[in-house]
């Protein structure tokens, strides 16, 4: 899967999901801050054969305790995002 799709595949999922954590190697690249599930964040899910990484929801994130430091601070942040108004969503790709 090109990175263009990659993209094209978060951008879509951005609408409705509640928070999805993006890392691809063990690197976070991105999350997306919003509400609902969507076809599109399924198929991000999906992501981890293809690229060798994990996308899973913020929720999924916290529960498997994969690095509770790292889920807190970025739980920090989209709650500090959420007070300035100013993330939707957060892209390094």
């Amino acid at each position: 899967m090109s990175i263009a799709r990659t993209r094209d595949i978060i951008k879509k999922a951005a609408y409705g999901v509640d928070f999805v954590l993006l890392g691809i190697g063990g690197e976070t690249l991105a999350f997306i801050s919003t509400i609902t599930r969507t076809p599109e964040l399924m198929e991000l899910e999906n992501l981890d054969k293809e690229v060798g990484g994990m996308c899973t929801s913020m929720q999924r994130f916290k529960e498997e305790n994969l690095n509770k430091g790292r889920a807190e601070g970025i739980e920090q942040g989209i709650e500090q995002g959420r007070e300035e108004r100013s993330i939707k969503i957060a892209i390094n790709l």
